[in-house]
């Protein structure tokens, strides 16, 4: 079993000394999550990380940290009903990467088994097989482009990318990045009852039945390692047709347990960060009965409300 590690891209890159492990781990996790290994028609490689406009701030912290890339908007106004109510609407963000010398980078970090999903790694695979390609062909016409004539990049990277599994633990940051972006702290009030669901959630999109199983294995190891064992996972069918396997904890108790890491290891999202300290309050006044009260409930209700709007 392989383990995610930074040594020869801190090799590759030593003027990353300054920043954590634990960022560049987080970042392996968001974007195994929210990024994608593009392959252009004109067979250009770029690195993409989508985000909408409340997370903006994140995409600038990544170009920040790296020191390239651009932060673009994709689209101006995208409704997103489903999520935050009718008529709801945000501008999406992207930090995209084009150029070859940065691609280097953003490759020499997830290189060497440090990408924890399969399909993830069947694109990263692909994407690195058209990178060489494209970089052979800038060396041809550009012999200088980096560094004395007779040096090969390519060398400088050697695509590995080894057969088993790739893990993360309790110790390092990729499990906050993978649920910035396809994770979610959670609570409901029924409206007939005194009881409420909190909960945390977290999926992987399965793809196609070819990762079905590898997928699952995923999802098991966080509930196993991370979370002793509590909470379920089921197989979930998404608004337009995508199954995602989730994984769901449940209960007042048993969210103390996802605190214990979220406490160390937090989310950069400015809006998952804003509901995870909210969940954390919630938690608190249901300790407390607040929601046994009719007042105290509804103002819980009004409060859980407006901030998941923003």
């Amino acid at each position: 079993m392989l383990k995610i590690s930074l040594k020869k891209f801190r090799e590759d890159y030593p003027q990353y000394s300054n920043i954590k492990d634990e960022w560049f781990e987080w970042f392996i996790g968001f974007s195994e999550a929210d990024g994608s290994f593009v392959v252009t028609r004109r067979e250009d490689c770029e690195f993409v990380i989508t985000q909408y406009e409340p997370n903006i701030r994140v995409l600038e912290e990544i170009k920040e940290v790296f020191g390239f890339g651009s932060v673009i908007i994709q689209s101006k106004r995208l409704d997103r009903s489903v999520h935050k109510g009718k008529g709801a609407k945000e501008a999406v963000y992207r930090w995209v990467v084009r150029d070859v010398r940065s691609l280097r980078v953003v490759i020499s970090l997830f290189n060497n088994g440090n990408l924890v999903l399969p399909i993830k790694k069947a694109r990263f695979k692909d994407f690195c097989s058209k990178f060489v390609v494209k970089l052979d062909r800038v060396l041809k016409n550009k012999p200088g482009k980096f560094g004395p004539k007779g040096t090969n990049p390519v060398k400088e990277i050697i695509i590995n990318i080894p057969e088993g599994d790739t893990f993360f633990s309790k110790e390092d940051g990729w499990l906050s990045g993978f649920t910035d972006g396809d994770g979610s702290f959670s609570l409901s009030f029924l409206s007939n009852s005194i009881d409420f669901r909190l909960r945390y959630c977290i999926g992987a999109p399965i793809h196609s039945s070819n990762y079905m199983e590898s997928t699952k294995y995923v999802i098991d190891h966080i509930k196993r390692e991370f979370f002793n064992d509590v909470g379920s996972c089921r197989l979930e069918s998404k608004k337009g047709g995508k199954d995602y396997y989730e994984y769901r904890i449940n209960g007042v108790k048993n969210c103390s347990l996802v605190y214990d890491y979220f406490d160390s290891f937090s989310p950069k999202c400015s809006s998952k960060l804003a509901m995870y300290l909210l969940h954390k309050i919630m938690r608190e006044k249901i300790v407390a009965k607040d929601h046994l009260t009719i007042k105290k409930r509804n103002e819980m209700i009004v409060l859980w409300k407006t901030i998941s709007k923003h």
